[in-house]
C-alpha cells in the first residue's frame, strides 16, 4: 500500500451521490485490473461463494490498488477473525452474508471498528497501514473508513430489519431474497441477462426495500445513496455480456480464430459495439433516467 485509506464511495454514498459498482469472482489479479481500469466506483471480491483465498485475495487489493476503484469484499461469514484479515490486507469496505438479527448485527459492526468502538485487533506490520509506514494514521481513519454492509437474508432477520438496520455504524445493508429467504423453494433457473433484478443497497436507517430477484442481474434505478450493482458479477460481464454486444465467443459476429477481435474497451471489429468501459457509463446515464440498466442491448 502506498495511500492511506481514502474511502471516496463511502462519502459519496452518505452524501446521497450514485455509485456504480462490480463483482469479481474469477480470482484473478487479470480480470480485477481490467474492471479496476473500466472506471467503476467499487468492485466486490466474492468470498462467500467465490473460490478465493486469502493469497488471491492479496493479488486482487494489489492490482485494484493502481486504480481510483474502491476494493470492498464479501466475507464468507460473520467471523471477527475473517473480517480481521481482510482488512489488514486492505480492503476498504466489508460485506457481512446472513446477519439475522440486532445481536449479529452488532458484532459484525465491531469486528470492523477498532477500540474503543470495536474489537478489531491493532497491529501496524499489515498491508493496509501501510507495512508500518502510516499506522498511527491509519488506526485514527479506518473507523471512520470502512464501508459496513450487512446482508439481510432469511425469514427471520426480514422481521426484525428496522432492528437491524438502525445499529450504530451500518452503512449499508442489502436485502438479497435469493438467499436462504427462497430456501422453501427449489433453486430457480436465472433470468436471461438484461432482465430486472439487482440487490439494492441503501442507508442505514428507514423502513426495509422491496426485494428484488436474481442478485446479480443488472438493474439501476435512481435512489438517494444507492450503490449501483449495475454490472454486479463483474466476471460473467468478461464472459457474458461481450458475447450479447456481437463481441464474444459463440455470439453473432464473434471473429472466428486467427482473426484481430475487440480488446475490452475497444469498439468490436465485427460489431462496432464497444465493451466495457461503455458500459460504466450506460448505466450512470440510465440512472439519471430512472431506467433499468443492462449493459449492452
Amino acid at each position: 500500500m502506498t495511500e492511506l485509506i481514502n474511502n471516496r464511495v463511502k462519502r459519496d454514498l452518505k452524501a446521497g451521490r450514485q455509485t456504480v459498482g462490480g463483482w469479481l469472482h474469477l480470482c484473478s489479479s487479470i480480470s480485477a485490473e481490467i474492471m479496476g481500469d473500466a472506471g467503476f466506483d467499487w468492485l466486490l471480491i466474492d468470498m462467500e461463494h467465490g473460490p478465493g483465498d486469502y493469497q488471491t485475495l492479496l493479488v486482487q487489493l494489489q492490482a485494484l490498488s493502481a486504480s481510483r476503484t474502491t476494493p470492498v469484499v464479501r466475507v464468507q461469514w460473520n467471523d471477527p477473525a475473517v473480517i480481521k484479515r481482510v482488512l489488514d490486507l486492505g480492503a476498504e469496505g466489508v460485506m457481512i452474508p446472513l446477519v439475522g438479527n440486532r445481536r449479529e448485527c452488532e458484532a459484525a459492526v465491531r469486528a470492523c471498528k477498532y477500540p474503543p468502538e470495536g474489537t478489531r485487533g491493532v497491529a501496524g506490520s499489515h498491508r493496509a497501514a501501510g507495512f508500518g509506514r502510516f499506522s498511527a494514521d491509519y488506526w485514527a481513519r479506518a473507523n471512520a473508513e470502512i464501508l459496513v454492509i450487512v446482508q439481510v437474508e432469511t425469514p427471520e432477520a426480514v422481521k426484525v430489519i428496522d432492528d437491524i438496520v438502525t445499529v450504530p455504524g451500518v452503512d449499508r445493508r442489502v436485502h438479497r431474497p435469493r438467499g436462504p429467504v427462497r430456501r422453501a423453494r427449489p433453486p430457480q433457473r436465472p433470468q436471461a441477462p438484461g432482465r430486472a433484478g439487482g440487490d439494492r443497497a441503501r442507508g442505514g436507517g428507514g423502513q426495509a426495500g422491496r426485494r428484488r430477484p436474481r442478485h446479480h442481474q443488472p438493474e439501476c434505478r435512481r435512489g438517494d445513496g444507492a450503490l449501483r450493482p449495475g454490472l454486479s458479477n463483474g466476471d460473467a460481464l468478461l464472459g457474458r455480456e461481450p458475447r450479447r454486444a456481437g463481441c464474444g465467443g459463440g455470439g453473432p459476429g464473434y471473429p472466428r480464430p486467427g482473426r484481430r477481435g475487440a480488446g475490452l474497451g475497444r469498439p468490436c471489429r465485427a460489431s462496432g459495439r464497444s465493451t466495457i468501459p461503455d458500459l460504466t457509463r450506460s448505466c450512470r446515464r440510465s440512472s439519471r433516467r430512472n431506467e433499468p440498466c443492462s449493459g449492452p442491448s
